[in-house]
């Protein structure tokens, strides 16, 4: 008898009685349930959400009059999410007022609530009008006055350190002759340090004034327009007095310190008068919003006590109905549960029958073969099932039996398997170790070498080959296979030494032109490799095999019709498995309908026409392509790892020639204040500038981008400097330089390379600029302080240098005290940010708008690298700037 049979019998005794109790339990439940969710629970849930909807409004409401009373709040008298929870429960009571009676009773409810949260709404508008408008009257008060104060404060400061100075400077011999002048100019400072001290504090009462007297303290009025009209007057009393020190005096000190003292009166006086107009206007608009506020929150207020207590009584009126229901609830439960108890008792007593009766029968042969499988190791014999007279028990013996035997089969692969490991980690030692000196040019020797090493291994443990080689596919100049392109032949053709002999092999070995040395090159779709490349589809182990040890027929050549008539590997009629060589990082979890492209296709050729492969002999066919797919990966990263050495050490010549071109130091030139800095690229540019005298008063600058990166941009830059250091500059212009560099460099570089250069030469005395540019970006000009300050861009139009025979034009213009003269390479305005926004044009004059420093080129570089946020750098950044000081013509 079958495990089911029996098992069939005993479950079909307890289902019996399983199903009488449960058809009884299941139709009173069902009954209850029907009651239950028909009626109680409804009322319950409406009566809840009545009570819920009730409390939110309230604290809705109690917010709404907590909130009115802060007129500057600027967030949401209600939070958002407390006035959906609010639709959301009036949603939920309107959907489930599936009753007329109910939608009857909801109705006003509903009315009342949507009313009130349109007249919210409203009220949240106006507030956010009324806080708005209170934000800015505070702002307008508050942080211009103490603005105002804090600079006259700042300017009493200044005129107390200027006493403490003078005092200073009457001490001194040489002052002794002007005492006549400095006591009236004594006077004068006292005068208006005074004047000052009035006027500070007459600002600061006029700035404590509000348009209306504090609530509850008796105060004098005080006449606001009045006294911002003393505050005037006193501040053109002063800017009077200094105007008259200023013509009555020669001394230079004396017109200094007045000037300046004038320039920040009058500075002061135009922002008070500023001040005051922003101060001085009418309140009407706030008014208004404060009645209408009020209004709004009167309506809300009445709207919510008339919803709420509907709201709550209509809760009270479903509570009554919950509690008729449940009484009509209990009366049905006690009726069920005595026929329910019955039927319990009847199923436990066939339960226990079956629970005695069926371990006894099937548990003793399970448990002797559990004993005999924790017995088993690996190369000891399972023992041979007995039968048990239960057919599942006898097959399951069976399987264990079975699989016993394919253990052991498998051991014995894995052991040739660490066998073969062994030997290939030799061939990996030898092919990741460092080349010597003659191999450095040679790294296809060392390939070929390790390549003929694993195919002797698949030779070796595989008796049934006759002929083994690789096929693979070149890589172009990127490192990329051309999987388009022939299979050639990589390392030696392995063969069994009685087939070397045999007319097949010299027919095939005639084909490929072995005889004359000719490389081993098939095309795609041609010859075995690759027609069966291109046709074939590789065994795959373990896919729907059949038996306990499956063996895979290999289909002979003379089978396939479109192999009779080629031109390539002729001679072979036996059996050719091709297993494609994949790259050895190719994911596991890779979609089989994603094609991987191969790295080549290893060749396995058995002269039998009827040979078949065990599971063991195919996966180790597999194993050894997967290691010469490692083979040829290791081979290429040593290959893209010897080119990567080569071209860091030629950045590093390159570096090092761009560091030396570069000057070392800046020379300081009376009347000028010169400023450069160079930030190179990871990969070494072109940039370069250099400044040097050409004259008594004259300097020389120049700033160049030659084209291209690394040694060819350094070549390009060296030629460069060597040119203008064999001009005699001190006689020639600025066109003139450029123009004969031209001519220089074009003969001396190849036609796709070319500089952009700007050379000018600045008169330290007069600050007349003479600018020449060959392609470089335009020059800039700041000019200016604070509100005037301008940015003008010089350009000269020319074309780079080494393109073509060219004379430069020069453009002149004079620069006045204090202007900043800006040269500059395109890695400023080409930086990038990572949101791929450019710096630009703008950046550039943003920058320069700013505070002026001593070390303006420095301060443009940090201000580019912060603006490119980490991005890595693409280009050279270089910049010099010359602020001119000296005396103007």
């Amino acid at each position: 008898m079958t495990l089911q049979r029996r098992l069939a019998q005993g479950i079909g005794v307890i289902l019996a009685g399983l199903l009488i109790f449960l058809g009884f339990t299941t139709n009173s439940f069902h009954q209850i349930d029907q009651f239950i969710t028909s009626t109680l629970f409804q009322e319950i849930e409406i009566a809840r959400d009545y009570e819920h909807l009730a409390d939110l409004w309230v604290e809705i409401d109690d917010l709404v009059q907590q909130h009115l009373s802060d007129h500057r709040r600027t967030a949401a008298l209600v939070p958002e999410e407390m006035v959906q929870r609010f639709e959301q429960s009036l949603e939920r009571l309107d959907g489930k007022m599936t009753e007329p009676a109910y939608r009857a009773s909801f109705a006003p409810v509903q009315g009342a609530a949507q009313s009130y949260l349109k007249k919210l709404r409203d009220l949240e508008r106006q507030a956010a009008r009324r806080a708005a408008l209170a934000r800015r009257e505070i702002q307008r008060r508050d942080g211009a006055g103490q603005a105002m104060i804090t600079k006259v404060g700042d300017l009493l400061s200044r005129y107390r350190k200027m006493i403490a100075d003078f005092s200073e400077t009457l001490k001194n011999d040489d002052f002794q002759a002007s005492l006549g002048t400095t006591s009236t100019l004594m006077v004068k400072i006292s005068r208006i340090e005074r004047d000052l001290d009035i006027a500070e504090n007459e600002v600061a009462l006029y700035l404590s004034l509000r348009n209306e007297p504090s609530a509850g303290v008796a105060t004098a009025p005080v006449d606001r327009t009045a006294v911002a009209e003393r505050v005037q007057k006193r501040l053109q009393a002063v800017i009077g007095l200094l105007s008259r020190s200023i013509e009555e005096t020669t001394n230079p000190l004396q017109l200094r310190v007045f000037s300046s003292i004038r320039t920040k009166i009058q500075e002061f006086r135009r922002s008070f008068a500023e001040l005051r107009d922003s101060l001085e206007h009418s309140d009407s608009e706030k008014l208004e919003l404060d009645d209408l506020v009020g209004t709004l929150a009167s309506d809300l207020e009445a709207l919510r006590r008339r919803g709420v207590g509907m709201a709550f009584r209509e809760a009270q009126v479903f509570w009554q109905r919950i509690g008729q229901t449940s009484e009509g609830l209990l009366s049905r439960i006690r009726a069920n549960r005595q026929a329910g108890l019955a039927l319990l008792l009847l199923v436990l007593l066939l339960g226990s029958y079956v629970a005695i009766v069926f371990p006894r029968r099937i548990g003793g042969p399970l448990m002797k073969l559990a004993r005999a499988v924790e017995e088993f190791r690996l190369g000891k014999e399972f023992p041979e099932p007995a039968p048990t007279g239960t057919i599942e028990i006898d097959t399951l013996a069976n399987a264990f039996h079975q699989g016993s035997q394919r253990l052991n089969a498998q051991a014995a692969l894995n052991q040739k398997y660490l066998t073969t490991i062994r030997e290939l980690d030799q061939v990996y030692r030898e092919l990741q170790s460092p080349p010597g000196e003659e191999e450095l040019d040679a790294p296809r020797q060392r390939l070929e070498k390790a390549v003929n090493m694993v195919l002797e291994q698949l030779l070796e443990n595989i008796p049934q080959i006759d002929l083994v080689k690789l096929m693979y596919f070149p890589r172009d100049a990127e490192g990329r296979p051309q999987t388009n392109g022939p299979l050639v032949r990589l390392g030696e053709t392995h063969t069994s030494p009685a087939f070397r002999e045999s007319p097949e092999f010299a027919e095939y070995a005639e084909s490929l032109g072995m005889a004359q040395g000719r490389e081993e090159s098939i095309p795609l779709g041609e010859g075995l490799t690759g027609w069966f490349f291109c046709h074939v589809t590789p065994t795959t182990v373990g896919v729907n095999d059949q038996g306990l040890f499956p063996v895979y027929p290999i289909t002979p050549i003379r089978d396939l019709p479109p192999l009779q008539d080629r031109t390539l590997e002729k001679g072979l009629r036996g059996c050719l498995y091709l297993e494609k060589i994949q790259r050895p990082n190719v994911p596991l979890d890779l979609d089989s309908s994603t094609e991987v492209p191969a790295l080549g296709a290893l060749f396995v050729y058995f002269s039998r026409p009827d040979v078949r492969l065990s599971w063991q002999d195919l996966s180790f066919i597999k194993i050894i392509a997967s290691q010469l797919g490692s083979v040829l990966e290791i081979h290429y990263l040593q290959v893209e790892s010897e080119k990567m050495r080569r071209m860091a050490h030629q950045l590093q010549m390159a570096r090092e020639i761009q560091e030396n071109l570069l000057p070392t130091s800046i020379p300081e030139v009376p009347g000028l204040v010169l400023d450069a800095a160079s930030k190179p690229a990871a990969d070494v540019g072109g940039d370069y500038y250099d400044c040097f005298p050409v004259g008594a008063t004259r300097l020389g600058v120049v700033i160049a981008d030659a084209a291209g990166k690394n040694v060819p941009a350094a070549i390009l830059m060296t030629v460069l400097k060597t040119t203008l250091s064999t001009m005699d500059k001190e006689t020639m212009t600025a066109s003139d330089v450029l123009t004969k560099a031209n001519a220089i460099i074009l003969r001396n570089i190849t036609s796709d390379r070319f500089i952009t250069a700007m050379y000018a030469i600045i008169d330290a005395v007069t600050g007349e600029v003479e600018l020449s540019s060959a392609g470089h970006n335009p020059a800039l000009i700041v000019t200016g302080h604070g509100a005037q300050r301008a940015i003008q861009e010089k350009a000269v139009p020319g074309l780079p240098l080494g393109i073509t025979e060219v004379t430069y034009l020069a453009q002149r213009f004079q620069l006045k005290r204090g202007d900043l003269l800006v040269l500059y390479t395109d890695g400023v305005t080409d930086a990038r940010n990572l949101a791929k926004q450019s710096f630009g044009m703008s950046g550039l004059k943003r920058y320069l708008a700013g505070p002026r420093t001593a070390r303006m080129a420095h301060g443009l570089i940090e201000v580019v690298q912060e603006f490119a946020e980490g991005m890595p750098q693409q280009d050279d950044i270089t910049a010099l700037t010359i602020e001119f000081q000296g005396r103007a013509a």
